[in-house]
């Protein structure tokens, strides 16, 4: 449930970075064109941008096993509990979740009804003008003059032929400029946001760049001193739809300060400030720091000596029925590890390398050649729990294998005192465990201490088979736990 949280968040911020980049560089600019696509791209941003996952690449290796003290810290907890309780931060979640979700059918409910309105509206209309690209609805005074798609609803009562002109001019913008589909994108998004007074902010931003974007189709062709004396005189204070352009609204004031600035250098080249702002946004929530592809080892890629070629050869002519394979390694106890958790891999031989450095061993193993088996063995390397996409987890959950191991160490020692001993491992691809080890100071450990921890290592590793491996995007690999042993006094 998390996640979806982390999405609402980063949406917000992606959002208040583009607005604040608007209102202060770009809203008070006559690139009215620009500042409405990139209005509509800061709503489609906000809603994109934390969905896309860009490869960072990081080639940065583990050298050794760190403590890790995140996840046993809440492991634990756990062995104090018969059974695991909800906590109060996740009821809470469940909460918020259900109220989004209501606020979600609410808002859409009432965009709903604002059509509905509309629908209404144009049918009960009795006295309506057809014209080629759109169509006049007249209101006799009973609302202001508006428009919405391709209808235009106008309020003839009391006004001039050359006032009917320019309002009539202005709503034909709105209509040609197919103003209303940016409204009813803003109206779908404020359903997904309807919590956030972002949104709405981003709504009021689009409604009064159109209005901008219509007087200024206007002004082009009628005197702009008469056209500011005609908004004048169409102020209304109370509407009827929220979802529509009514001529004479959204801040008048700015309106005419529009109207009367002249595009200049700086309407020119502000917007390209904007390339930068939207690069480092995007890279800030879209690009995730990832590990480079990690490249397994195949298997009987590697060509064996001569004298292992011929103990192949013979091992082949006693069991036809299996492949075998050569493998250089510095770790056979590593290799019999593996072999020990797939039932149909064996190392049938092992030998020193001649010509080679010190510790190299070569092995050859095998697999039955009618089964469906691995394909990749990978490589020795370890990674932190923070760095995989899935950790290793036990089989029958940490509650279990944490009092297993409890029990199975106080079976082997005894303490006068109750003390907990923290032990790092590996899980490894197979979902064995390897390099159990105490982090403590060999040299000052007492003859007490040595059997604790010779007690506790033992415990750990009697649960090799019990662990699913961890991954990195859906590749087993090597991760290092760290969790807490309990002794008990007896």
């Amino acid at each position: 449930m998390i996640n979806w949280l982390n999405y609402i968040v980063e949406s917000s911020l992606i959002l208040a970075l583009l607005l604040l980049f608007y209102r202060v560089v770009l809203s008070k600019e006559k690139c009215i064109i620009y500042n409405r696509y990139f209005l509509l791209f800061s709503g489609g941003a906000s809603i994109l941008f934390p969905l896309l996952n860009i490869p960072f690449i990081s080639f940065s290796k583990t050298a050794n096993i760190e403590p890790i003290y995140e996840l046993p810290a809440i492991i634990s907890q756990v062995t104090t509990f018969s059974s695991s309780q909800p906590s109060s931060f996740n009821t809470l979640l469940q909460l918020a979740a259900l109220a989004y979700i209501i606020g979600v059918v609410w808002v859409a409910i009432l965009l709903f009804v604002k059509i509905g309105r509309l629908i209404v509206l144009i049918r009960a209309s009795k006295s309506l003008i057809q014209h080629t690209s759109y169509k006049i609805i007249l209101t006799n005074g009973s609302m202001p003059s508006f428009s919405f798609y391709n209808y235009l609803f106008l309020n003839e009562v009391g006004k001039t032929k050359d006032e009917l002109d320019a309002i009539i001019a202005h709503e034909k913008a709105h209509i040609k400029q197919n103003h209303s589909l940016d409204i009813i994108l803003i109206e779908v998004y404020k359903i997904v946001f309807w919590f956030s007074p972002l949104s709405y902010q981003l709504a009021k931003a689009m409604r009064l760049n159109h209005e901008y974007l219509a007087d200024y189709a206007v002004t082009k062709s009628i005197d702009k001193k008469y056209y500011i004396n005609t908004l004048l005189k169409q102020i209304y204070t109370n509407t009827v739809l929220g979802m529509v352009h009514y001529f004479g609204m959204h801040s008048t004031e700015k309106r005419i300060k529009m109207i009367g600035k002249s595009i200049n250098l700086k309407a020119l080249y502000k917007p390209y400030f904007s390339i930068p702002v939207i690069s480092i946004i995007l890279f800030t929530f879209s690009c995730h720091n990832e590990l480079a592809t990690i490249e397994p080892r195949k298997i009987g890629v590697e060509k064996a000596p001569l004298e292992f070629q011929t103990v192949i050869q013979d091992l082949k002519n006693k069991n036809p029925n299996r492949n075998y394979f050569f493998k250089l390694t510095s770790d056979v106890a590593f290799e019999k590890i593996i072999a020990q958790d797939f039932n149909q891999y064996t190392i049938d031989y092992e030998a020193p390398l001649k010509g080679y450095s010190e510790g190299s061993f070569g092995v050859i193993y095998s697999f039955n050649k009618y089964r469906n088996l691995p394909q990749e063995i990978f490589s020795n390397h370890i990674y932190k729990l923070q760095e995989v996409t899935q950790i290793p987890t036990p089989w029958n959950g940490y509650e279990h294998i944490l009092t297993a191991i409890d029990e199975y160490a106080n079976g082997l020692v005894s303490v006068k005192e109750d003390k907990v001993i923290w032990v790092k491992f590996v899980v490894t691809t197979t979902g064995s465990t390897s390099y159990t080890n105490i982090t403590t100071d060999y040299t000052q450990m007492s003859a007490s201490e040595a059997q604790e921890y010779g007690a506790i290592i033992k415990a750990v590793n009697a649960t090799a088979k019990l662990w699913r491996v961890g991954k990195i995007n859906g590749t087993p690999v090597n991760v290092a736990l760290e969790i807490p042993v309990r002794l008990y006094k007896q």
